[in-house]
């Protein structure tokens, strides 16, 4: 993949506008890429791997311009505190794109025109791909020459499964094992119940350095915003389909 340079952009004309973002993930490459949209301000430091043009030029100064840019889930992480921050001041909240709810899918198989009437095999589908838009393309692509029945999801389900390392790379592109935000999702899959900072503070502590609440919250804040986690009265657990790839029982 080619990244191109970071843009420069001049700061004259960007006094009199100011400053939107917006994230969604990108169903068309993984669950977890994201899309930023970022117009106007005089001052604004990109995150580490903007994927954007490398050129810009704007020459109303009273008008909007949008620059886009992927950010997958690491350079999501490397711009964490950037973005955590600046979403605090003059940012609108980040928006997410997440795994769809079952009505979403239901208009999802009649536009797809798949016959796929059986409720039974919906909640299939719910089990074998989180209703993550990724999966269920995948499933859409090679139900085009098929019947959808049992047969056909086991049939997925066993190419799912076989391909595990391609399926931990759709949701966690190319963060190091090790890396802060990955021990974060595995204490979780490891406490296997809701848990708050000083739970996963606990368990991180007998395994691992470096961490205090500011980390941990950090890292939540990323989990969130790809919608591997949910936040609940006791602390934050794992989606579902999340906790399966991580524990490697998909």
């Amino acid at each position: 993949m080619i990244v191109p340079k970071p843009l420069r952009l001049s700061a004259r004309p960007l006094l009199k506008r100011r400053l939107r973002v917006h994230r969604f993930s990108h169903a068309a490459t993984s669950p977890s890429s994201g899309v930023y949209t970022i117009s106007g301000r005089a001052r604004f430091t990109l995150p580490p791997k903007p994927l954007v043009p490398a050129t810009y030029r704007h020459t109303r100064q009273d008008a909007y311009t949008d620059v886009l840019f992927l950010a997958d889930p690491e350079s999501l992480w490397e711009s964490a505190p950037l973005l955590l921050k600046e979403e605090k001041g003059t940012l609108p909240e980040i928006l997410t794109l997440h795994p769809w709810k079952d009505d979403t899918v239901r208009i999802w198989i009649e536009d797809a025109k798949l016959a796929l009437e059986n409720p039974k095999l919906r909640n299939y589908i719910f089990e074998i791909t989180g209703y993550w838009p990724i999966l269920l393309n995948e499933i859409a692509k090679k139900a085009s020459s098929s019947t959808i029945d049992d047969a056909f999801l086991d049939r997925i389900r066993g190419d799912i499964s076989i391909d595990a390392s391609r399926l931990y790379s759709i949701f966690f592109s190319e963060l190091d094992k090790n890396s802060k935000p990955l021990i974060f999702l595995r204490a979780l899959a490891e406490l296997n119940e809701p848990s708050n900072e000083e739970d996963i503070l606990t368990w991180i502590g007998l395994n691992h350095e470096g961490w205090d609440n500011a980390t941990v919250r950090l890292a939540a804040w990323w989990a969130d915003k790809l919608d591997f986690i949910r936040v609940h009265e006791r602390g934050w657990a794992l989606d579902p389909f999340v906790m399966k790839i991580l524990t490697g029982i998909v």
